[in-house]
C-alpha cells in the first residue's frame, strides 16, 4: 500500500475560509453540493485531492451557491451578481467580496438561475474560449426573460476563467467595470424573414 497521499486543499488562488464557503472536506475529496433555485440540494459533486471530479450518481446537476443568496443581491446593477462556471470560478468572486452564483457547466441549469436571479441584474462571466461564449449565449437567452439586466464579460488580466483572473491580479473593481461597460444582452431574433408581428 503506498503512503504517497495527495493533501487535500482549495484550487489553487482560493483561500481556505473562502473555499467552505462551497465546498466540505470528506475522505480524499471535497464535496460541494449543489442546489435548486429553492436552495434545495438535488446533488453533489466530488473534487479530488488529484483534481479530478465526479458526480454522485442518481443525483441532477444544480447551481453552486453559498446558501441563502443574500436578499439584496443583485438588486442594483453597479453591484450585479456574478455568475461563473465551476465552484473554483464562484469561490474566485467570493473571495473578491461579489455576489456569485455557479453553474456546473457551460450553458447548463439556466431555467433554475433564471428562477434564483427573477429581478435581479446578473452578468455572465464567460470561459475565455468557444464553449464558455456559446454557454454564456445560451444562458443569457434564459436569464433575459426573467432579470432585470443581463450582460456577458469575459474575465480580466488575461484570466481565461475568473479564478486565473484572480490569481492574475484582477480585483473586485476590475469585474464591475467591465460589467458596468458591457452592452445590455437582449434577445436576438432567429432571422429576418421570422414573421413578427411589429407595431407602433
Amino acid at each position: 500500500m503506498s503512503t504517497n497521499t495527495i493533501a487535500l486543499a482549495p484550487p489553487d488562488g482560493i483561500r481556505p475560509d473562502v473555499w467552505d464557503r462551497l465546498a466540505r472536506e470528506g475522505a480524499g475529496h471535497w464535496k460541494i453540493h449543489e442546489r435548486d433555485e429553492m436552495g434545495e440540494v438535488i446533488g453533489t459533486a466530488y473534487r479530488n485531492a488529484d483534481g479530478s471530479k465526479h458526480f454522485e450518481p442518481g443525483g441532477r446537476r444544480g447551481l453552486i451557491l453559498e446558501w441563502p443568496l443574500d436578499t439584496y443581491a443583485g438588486s442594483s446593477p453597479a453591484d450585479p451578481v456574478f455568475v461563473c462556471e465551476g465552484a473554483s470560478d464562484t469561490a474566485a468572486m467570493l473571495q473578491l467580496g461579489l455576489d456569485a452564483v455557479g453553474v456546473p457547466m457551460a450553458g447548463y441549469c439556466g431555467d433554475m438561475l433564471a428562477a434564483l436571479l427573477k429581478g435581479r441584474h446578473a452578468v455572465i462571466v464567460a470561459d475565455d474560449d468557444e464553449a464558455g461564449e456559446r454557454g454564456a449565449e445560451k444562458i443569457a437567452q434564459q436569464l433575459v426573460i426573467a432579470c432585470e439586466s443581463v450582460r456577458i464579460i469575459t474575465p480580466p488580466e488575461e484570466g481565461k476563467d475568473a479564478r486565473e483572473a484572480l490569481q492574475n491580479g484582477a480585483t473586485a473593481d476590475d469585474f464591475k467595470t467591465l460589467a458596468s461597460s458591457a452592452e445590455l444582452f437582449s434577445v436576438q431574433p432567429l432571422s429576418h424573414s421570422a414573421g413578427r408581428n411589429e407595431s407602433n
